[in-house]
């Protein structure tokens, strides 16, 4: 009788040890996208900014399952 408990009771453990295996996430190969045409964007095409003047960078940012960060690298028109 004893054996047989201990014996239930490693393959219950068992079967809740190999039941549990995780799921690979998946990995999101989608780029997201930046909408600058949007109509409350800002700079519009062909917009000038003075050098030293502040403004107020505006866009769409969109992305299909979830966008972490931002980041905006401002270079002068070559």
């Amino acid at each position: 009788m004893k054996a047989y408990k201990l014996l239930s009771l490693v393959a219950i453990l068992a079967l809740t040890v190999a039941s549990c295996k995780k799921d690979k996430e998946e990995i999101d190969t989608t780029y997201p996208t930046i909408n600058i045409e949007a109509a409350n964007a800002f700079p519009k095409q062909c917009s000038m900014v003075k050098r030293g003047e502040k403004f107020i960078f505006k866009a769409d940012f969109s992305d299909n399952v979830e966008l972490g960060a931002v980041s905006v690298d401002i270079h002068h028109n070559f």
